[in-house]
């Protein structure tokens, strides 16, 4: 199996995929397809319209003549949650800990449901 990651974007309307490989100091265009996307889309949250959808981008990588099962998906803004906190030094465990707190204040779904992923953009330098 390939592990070269292709680019999954999947729109309202679209699945679009690109698969490129990384070669010397460049990237190889290996295959790309785009194709309708399933009419409820990202839209429907019922577990039929979850597998049309997984059917519809089964089918596109096949076709595509793509063998990764490493993906990079972008999805659509109106699809994902982002926001920009501020909090104190804490260890790991602590800010783990904070950030699922934080979550649960500002993400309007049980976050058994999403898939909740963070990292820290900026520590403060030690003081001198």
């Amino acid at each position: 199996m390939n592990k070269s990651p292709f680019g999954l974007d999947i729109g309202a309307t679209t699945i679009k995929i690109v698969w490129l490989t990384k070669q010397g100091k460049g990237f190889l265009f290996n295959s790309s397809i785009m194709a309708s996307a399933p009419l409820k889309g990202m839209l429907s949250e019922s577990p039929l319209d979850e597998e049309e959808m997984a059917q519809a981008i089964l089918k596109a990588t096949q076709e595509a003549g793509i063998d990764s099962k490493f993906v990079n998906i972008a999805l659509a803004e109106n699809q994902v949650y982002t926001k920009v906190i501020e909090m104190p030094v804490l260890s790991d465990k602590e800010l783990r800990s904070a950030i699922y707190w934080e979550a649960e204040q500002h993400i309007p779904v049980p976050l058994d449901s999403i898939s909740l992923v963070w990292s820290v953009l900026k520590k403060p330098q030690a003081a001198s």
